[in-house]
């Protein structure tokens, strides 16, 4: 807008200087210039409009991308819940049976440790772990990890008295494939009181022993 205001007054000044050396009378200027306000104001309107059509475009392009991913999250933990069961395995066994990727490895790890720490050697300054999708499990979600803690409880321990309920996802570290990377609580044993670091294809988890990898059996 600026722009063509800046043309219009360069052209204005133009006529208003060539009608003074060819000798327009006053009424001729006039009707000039009257007519470039015109144009000015109608090429106003039409970069108003613009403009106006490019903020709402804008706005319905911002929409869809939430849709989308909206919907990849909900993609994402329905090809999960369609399994409606699955199995417990350890980082490292999740990783040795090609369950989980190196870089699925140092985003769990990244998780855990709460950032870079342990791990300054293999991950640079600008180094972004794998993004949690959906940041945070559905109840549905958590209901069937819970459910599978709750059986694999039992199975162990010969008992029958666990239920999911008794049973709490304390964090959660993202969707990895097939994989579901947690840490888990329950009301029927203790609290490990072991904290330490492991190492896995060099890359270190602090307090290891309590994640766990659930995976769908597709």
């Amino acid at each position: 807008m600026k722009k063509l205001i800046s043309i219009i007054l360069s052209i204005c000044m133009a006529i208003t200087v060539g009608c003074i050396v060819s000798g327009c009378s006053n009424d001729e200027l006039l009707q000039r210039l009257d007519g470039l306000q015109t144009e000015l104001i109608a090429q106003g309107k039409k970069i108003d409009e613009v403009q106006t059509q490019n903020t709402q475009l804008t706005e319905k392009l911002g929409e869809m991308q939430a849709m989308l991913d909206e919907q990849a999250k909900e993609i994402k933990e329905l090809k999960l819940k369609s399994a409606s069961s699955g199995k417990f395995y350890a980082v490292e066994e999740a990783y040795e049976n090609g369950f989980l990727t190196l870089e699925d490895l140092k985003s769990i790890a990244y998780y855990n440790n709460g950032g870079r720490r342990y791990n300054e050697a293999i991950m640079s300054e600008t180094y972004a772990p794998v993004p949690k999708i959906p940041e945070a499990l559905s109840e549905g979600m958590q209901l069937i990890i819970k459910s599978t803690a709750a059986k694999e409880f039992n199975k162990i321990f010969n008992t029958t008295y666990a239920e999911a309920k008794g049973f709490r996802i304390t964090q959660y570290f993202g969707i990895y494939g097939d994989c579901v990377a947690v840490i888990m609580l329950n009301d029927y044993s203790g609290i490990p009181g072991v904290i330490w670091t492991e190492t896995i294809a060099n890359v270190n988890f602090n307090n290891i022993i309590e994640i766990q990898i659930w995976r769908a059996l597709l």
